[in-house]
């Protein structure tokens, strides 16, 4: 919105002198230059406006008018930029209810898929034992391993896992993790910031080894509904006052722990980069402006959910059964 005051009170026509504050403005008002130049077009000059008058009387008159004027303008202005700051939170506001609905949406298609491919899965044949010499081949001997179930998960991880983190401490570290690697580009696309930020996640996953893994997939369950914690106990949130052990959990909601609040950080990110660069009489900034707030807007969209299930896998779903 575009607005000007009738006149710049911080302006000296006399001396054709643009002040940047009051201070200033009063500091050369009581310059040699200004006494010498007012003079020349009455004795008498409103500290307002800085229009020169003959007499006191004359001046008097003006700076009533003067103060009224001044006092109008400057409460329409800040009225009209309070409005037009509510009008921006209110729209924002509504973006991000629009892309919470659409991300609920996307993650149910995602699960799908996943529950799709894991009964394609399922579904492999076993090969037919072939006789040569008229002898059956010896079976392989396997190696005793530890069978990790929704039963006795809780005896047999620590055997596996023996300095755990905590998974409410890790998801804290993750953020100032994101944080510290994450560079924010206004000119990235949608499809760049997810890039990113799988990119991050997967580092910070990898930064744990063995011994102290937050996470676990039990020998051949490959199953996103069936994962493993080590924590508090968790219901909405992490109940304080309950013990620090191993759980069970939906992936889907320890998924959602490290990626929910990557909306709101990169939502900062940009509004920070607009009070930088909030020229938008300037074409660039204005294309800008509306390139990346579509991206951020439409960035959970690209997140590929089913990687961050494949990492933990990665982790612990193919070598998770040990001597």
């Amino acid at each position: 919105m575009d607005y000007k005051l009738d006149y710049d009170p911080l302006y000296c026509k006399c001396c054709d002198y643009q002040a940047k504050d009051n201070f200033v403005y009063n500091r050369h008002l009581k310059s040699v230059k200004h006494k010498r130049n007012s003079d020349l077009g009455g004795k008498y000059t409103c500290d307002i406006c800085c229009k020169l008058f003959a007499s006191p009387q004359s001046l008097c008159n003006h700076k009533k008018e003067c103060s009224k004027q001044v006092n109008l303008n400057n409460d329409k202005y800040y009225m009209d930029m309070i409005k037009m700051k509510d009008d921006q939170i209110n729209f924002l506001k509504e973006q991000l209810e629009y892309f919470k609905k659409q991300n609920e949406t996307l993650q149910n298609q995602v699960i799908t898929l996943q529950n799709n491919n894991i009964q394609q899965t399922q579904q492999i044949t076993q090969p037919q034992n072939i006789i040569v010499n008229n002898q059956l081949p010896q079976p392989e001997k396997k190696k005793k391993r530890i069978a990790i179930t929704c039963k006795n998960y809780k005896t047999n991880i620590p055997k596996v896992i023996k300095e755990p983190k905590e998974l409410n401490n890790v998801v804290d570290d993750y953020y100032k993790y994101f944080d510290k690697n994450y560079k924010y580009n206004v000119e990235d696309t949608s499809t760049t910031i997810a890039s990113k930020i799988n990119s991050i996640l997967k580092s910070f996953i990898n930064s744990f080894d063995d011994d102290n893994a937050f996470l676990y997939i039990g020998k051949n369950e490959n199953n996103p509904d069936n994962l493993y914690y080590y924590g508090k106990d968790y219901n909405k949130k992490f109940i304080e006052d309950s013990n620090i052990e191993w759980y069970n959990m939906d992936c889907k909601v320890i998924e959602n722990m490290f990626i929910d609040k990557l909306y709101n950080k990169i939502m900062q990110m940009f509004l920070e980069w607009t009070e930088k660069n909030n020229d938008f009489n300037d074409n660039g900034i204005q294309t800008l402006y509306m390139n990346g707030m579509e991206n951020v807007n439409s960035f959970t969209n690209h997140i590929d959910r089913s990687k961050f299930y494949e990492m933990i896998y990665n982790k612990s779903g193919k070598n998770n059964s040990k001597k």
